[in-house]
């Protein structure tokens, strides 16, 4: 996985920060810990958990 894959996902939802961390019940700073690579996210079920949200709320 790219390191920088859910800062893409996030943009091209159009959300802040804030709001995409509140839809996934996890703190601005994890988020911006897994944007900038810092940290992944807990396990690949946790990712697609996150993309399958992203995608309900898009459509």
């Amino acid at each position: 996985m790219r390191l920088f894959i859910v800062r893409e996902i996030r943009e091209s939802t159009g959300f802040s920060q804030e709001r995409f961390a509140g839809l996934f019940h996890i703190s601005v700073g994890t988020l911006r810990n897994w944007e900038q690579g810092l940290r992944r996210p807990d396990g690949p079920e946790h990712v697609v958990a996150a993309v399958h949200s992203a995608a309900q709320v898009i459509d």
